[in-house]
């Protein structure tokens, strides 16, 4: 990173956020994305995707940097990007087979019955998503969670909450799904690659969290700037006062609220 930037680390939610919610783009965020990229700031995608659809999606970003998936279960990094730390990829998670097989054993209790990702196929992913059939691949190849479509009502919710609690599983609302996973969140992740880039530069990173949904609280809270994107879809996700309190709400949708927030805090920040 040039020395003369102070050590900023730029983390983010997908869908809805950088991403388009209708069309899963990232076109009106160019000019912020560029402005990063001058400046050799890491934006860290930390989102309820895949590592399979993170590919191609970091490949069109150029993006070379840390990611993390499925809502904190895992981050991932190429090899000798962190040097103090070996491997390439720290699990926060358990196995996507564990929480299939607590899933299962509750299924019969629920009506409608229990329907996610590992019930359909990717034809039907895309009739619920509006994913392209490739990308809609990408996105049952899960290793962590399992996202679920929820029919159940609030009541049959927070039964359903409560048994995969008592089997050492939460749930967390997504902007289209409630996903099911191990007790790990993208908070836990950020606080990992606080560290571990604090390592790598010397320094502690000054973070930039931005997020549109509830399964975004988590990192929105350890962030010294926090931005709550506007959402179509979803009310604003609930932060402590004092996050609140050093929160930048946007006033637009998805990636045009992305683009400006970023470029107002790199401003306040005078650079």
């Amino acid at each position: 990173m040039d020395t003369t930037v102070p050590p900023i680390l730029v983390v983010t939610d997908l869908d809805g956020s950088l991403l388009d919610h209708h069309n899963y783009s990232f076109i009106a965020a160019s000019s912020a994305l560029l402005r990063l990229s001058e400046l050799d700031i890491p934006v860290i995608c930390n989102t309820s995707k895949t590592e399979a659809e993170l590919m191609p999606l970091r490949q069109a970003l150029h993006n070379t940097h840390p990611f993390v998936v499925e809502n904190g279960s895992a981050v991932h990094w190429p090899l000798g990007y962190f040097p103090a730390i070996s491997g390439h990829k720290r699990v926060f998670g358990v196995t996507r087979q564990q929480v299939m097989q607590c899933i299962d054993a509750v299924r019969s209790l629920f009506s409608p019955p229990l329907e996610g990702f590992s019930d359909w196929s990717a034809l039907q992913l895309i009739a619920h998503t509006g994913l392209k059939e490739e990308e809609a691949t990408q996105a049952l190849k899960r290793n962590y969670s399992e996202p679920l479509l929820w029919q159940q009502g609030e009541q049959g919710l927070m039964q359903f909450k409560k048994l995969m609690e008592a089997r050492d599983l939460q749930l967390l609302q997504g902007g289209r799904f409630v996903h099911v996973l191990g007790r790990c969140d993208k908070g836990q992740s950020l606080e990992w690659l606080r560290h571990a880039y604090q390592q790598k530069w010397g320094q502690t990173p000054i973070i930039i969290a931005l997020g549109d949904g509830q399964n975004d609280v988590a990192m929105l809270e350890q962030a010294d700037w926090p931005v709550v994107i506007r959402s179509p879809q979803n009310d604003a996700p609930q932060l402590s006062e004092a996050a609140q309190k050093r929160c930048i709400y946007t006033v637009e949708y998805g990636p045009i609220g992305w683009n400006n927030a970023i470029l107002t805090i790199l401003q306040r920040l005078g650079i």
